[in-house]
């Protein structure tokens, strides 16, 4: 027990003292190259302790070690796409409808009953997002080396978009920003203590287009092709990180897991895409501007996953195998409060023997709490290649719990072995 202990002390000690002196350098601060896991979102967002297919590329490569389904020792994930979609305000969805049904835009004055909508208009956030269009990788624990070895990798790429809109004098304007990224990432893992420990490295090139159009008015969005030419800005930039991990069995069917992602800080190298246009056919045209950098700070990331193989007392045919898992993600951060880094999660499949015997389709239901919000999400697979992975959750994107929850939903699609 308390060379156990010792190990989690270790690499708690470890983390600190890799993120703590960089992270305050870090100014400009670049979104984390990570896609979004919708099995994961709707667990609350826990990961780190409890992964153990291909999003262990992005959260802990230490989990390359780690059996994925019984006697399987690895899963491809052949291809992956998927569609995601915010909002900060679910009721401007209802509003609006009742907004065009009440105003006379010939009688512009009926506009005076509806100012608490106008106001709530100025505060919105839209995003949207895609998982794709191509995704796809590896987890295998590898039978040589006296089964120690594991290996990953992941090729992806993801589109996220988001409009910001804020009042300034009589109109609305908004704010345009285009973020699509791609990447592949290659690791492996060593594990130890019989099996019950590893330890993993991950390395990371991406590659970043960045699409900034500020100010966008209600006039400029119905001549927006002539908006974009005047003010519309492309970056295009690159880098190349590391992340670490570790996981350990500390009791059995209980693992905690910790990475520190983007170590010492994965620095983009932005430049002004001045030839861009031509790629277009003069589509668009880009305001001259200074090459910049930005960087996605180092995160330090603790989990713990239990799995349950099954729940005593209750009839297998009715319900299977449970995992229970919990983070605290980005623990060193200085920059929001503490609650807004807890993520709660369980997964438990549901009739599993009946169904995988007369159609092979697993059915998973998920609930968890992320930054203090609700999540849930279900997932279905079809003959063990074929799955589909629906989430609801809330992101706080605010410095504090219940300060600007974002709503989003989720929906993925992936062929796998």
């Amino acid at each position: 027990m308390k060379k156990k202990l010792l190990i989690i002390i270790l690499l708690v000690i470890l983390g600190l003292i890799t993120v703590y002196p960089v992270f305050a350098q870090f100014v400009d601060r670049e979104p984390q190259a990570i896609l979004p896991s919708i099995r994961m979102k709707g667990m609350g967002g826990a990961v780190v302790g409890a992964v153990r297919d291909d999003d262990a590329c992005f959260w802990n490569p230490a989990a390359y070690s780690w059996i994925v389904d019984g006697d399987r020792q690895f899963y491809i994930n052949i291809l992956e796409i998927g569609i995601r979609g915010s909002i900060n305000d679910t009721s401007l969805i209802n509003d609006t409808s009742d907004f065009i049904d009440k105003v006379d835009f010939d009688d512009l004055t009926t506009l005076r009953s509806e100012v608490d909508f106008i106001n709530n208009i100025f505060k919105s956030r839209l995003g949207f997002g895609i998982n794709g269009p191509l995704n796809s990788g590896f987890v295998w624990h590898l039978p040589y080396f006296d089964g120690r070895i594991g290996l990953g990798f992941k090729a992806f790429s993801m589109v996220d978009t988001l409009l910001k809109i804020r009042q300034e004098g009589f109109f609305p304007r908004e704010d345009l920003l285009a973020v699509a990224t791609k990447g592949a990432i290659a690791g492996g893992s060593y594990s130890f203590g019989d099996g019950k420990g590893s330890i993993g490295l991950n390395l990371k090139y991406l590659s970043r287009w960045r699409f900034i159009a500020d100010e966008v008015t209600v006039i400029d969005i119905a001549t927006f092709e002539d908006y974009l030419k005047n003010n519309g800005v492309l970056y295009t930039g690159y880098a190349i990180g590391v992340d670490l991990g570790a996981m350990y069995e500390v009791y059995k069917n209980l693992t905690v897991g910790m990475s520190i992602l983007d170590v010492g800080g994965t620095n983009f190298h932005y430049k002004l895409e001045d030839d861009f246009v031509n790629s277009l056919e003069d589509f668009v045209a880009f305001n001259s501007g200074d090459d910049y950098q930005r960087a996605i700070p180092p995160t330090v990331n603790f989990g713990m996953g239990y799995f349950i193989p099954e729940i005593p007392h209750v009839p297998s045919w009715l319900l299977g195998d449970v995992i229970l898992a919990a983070d605290v993600q980005d623990l060193v951060s200085t920059r929001t409060n503490f609650f807004t880094r807890l993520h709660f999660g369980s997964e438990i499949s549901v009739f599993p023997k009946v169904l995988r015997k007369w159609i092979g389709l697993p059915l998973r239901l998920r609930l968890g709490l992320n930054q203090g919000y609700f999540a849930c999400g279900a997932g279905l697979t079809f003959l063990k290649v074929w799955n589909i992975d629906f989430a609801y959750w809330k992101d706080e994107i605010g410095l504090s719990p219940g300060q600007i929850p974002q709503t989003n939903i989720g929906l993925t699609s992936k062929f796998m072995l």
